[in-house]
């Protein structure tokens, strides 16, 4: 037996114990010995394959705890995350929806089918199960924040924003609750709110890249460069893997003429992400505007390798 087996098994059998101190695995001193195959004893071990990082696995045994006992909520609940974990959200939907049949009352099985109708596009359904969710538990945060995107998705921004203020209320001090809203605003055209929420962000969560982002964001598209740059560097600075932010930063040295921190940063950009046509043909600008004929020239049949739309 691997070393990995021996740790899900030990981490199977403590979860499986405390279920039984719990009550919750009906063990007590006159019980015979558990079944080692039973129901709950799969659960515990794809819980163990799951914090492994072992997905397949996990799923293998759930689904075998499914079969002894299909009418297990918690195995058709830790499968469905299982599921979208690994990007499944199709078969997510249906395990979770099992999941609220079973237990009507189950608010995050409720937001978990939610967000697994909003991946695959099932807006509507979203809709209806995060509002179940939200009724069974009305502080529940992550359900109105999901709901807002899917407001969002269907152009109604208002309620979108009226989501985020009730959980705003709920959870003053999330930063990516005041970039979001921010962000709704902004499409409404109010942009002094929009400012004004990643403003607050910042404030609340300074160590949160999406305010200063979001600001950054609306500052480029005023062509207001002076105030992009420190604000992307900062991005960078919390979040050096940036790619976005790494990438406006140096379209915006390109467009100041400093053409030479444009070309260092389209750089950094093209080690991560070597196929991108649009960034070669940045920097074969910002090269050509330097004097640097050949590099320029080469940036450019790259990028036009790369997409021969380029070329008109």
């Amino acid at each position: 037996m691997s070393k990995t087996e021996l740790s899900v098994r030990r981490q199977a059998h403590l979860a499986t114990f405390c279920l039984c101190l719990l009550g919750l695995a009906g063990c007590d001193n006159e019980s015979p010995a558990p079944d080692p195959h039973a129901e709950v004893d799969f659960v515990a071990e794809g819980v163990a394959y799951r914090t492994e990082g072992d997905l397949d696995t996990a799923i293998q045994k759930f689904t075998e705890a499914i079969r002894r006992k299909q009418n297990l909520a918690e195995a058709h609940l830790n499968r469905g995350q299982v599921l979208r974990d690994k990007g499944d959200f199709k078969a997510a939907v249906a395990d979770f929806a099992r999941v609220t049949r079973l237990d009507p009352s189950h608010s995050n099985a409720h937001l978990e089918l939610g967000n697994a109708y909003a991946r695959t596009g099932q807006l509507q359904n979203a809709l209806k199960a995060l509002s179940a969710a939200v009724k069974i538990k009305p502080d529940l945060v992550d359900a109105y924040m999901t709901r807002a995107h899917v407001w969002s998705s269907l152009k109604d921004l208002e309620k979108a924003i009226a989501d985020l203020d009730v959980a705003i209320q709920l959870n003053p001090y999330g930063g990516s609750l005041y970039v979001n809203r921010g962000i709704f605003y902004s499409e409404l055209g109010q942009r002094d709110r929009a400012v004004e929420n990643w403003k607050a962000a910042i404030e609340i969560s300074p160590q949160f890249p999406g305010g200063y982002f979001s600001l950054a964001v609306d500052h480029g598209s005023r062509g207001e460069f002076e105030e992009t740059i420190p604000l992307l560097s900062k991005v960078l600075e919390l979040h050096p893997g940036h790619y976005q932010a790494l990438q406006n930063r140096a379209l915006a040295h390109a467009a100041m003429g400093q053409h030479s921190e444009a070309i260092e940063d389209f750089g950094r950009v093209l080690e991560k992400y070597p196929d991108l046509a649009h960034v070669y043909l940045s920097r074969s600008l910002s090269h050509r505007a330097l004097g640097d004929l050949i590099r320029a020239d080469e940036d450019h049949e790259k990028a036009i390798a790369l997409d021969p739309s380029l070329q008109q």
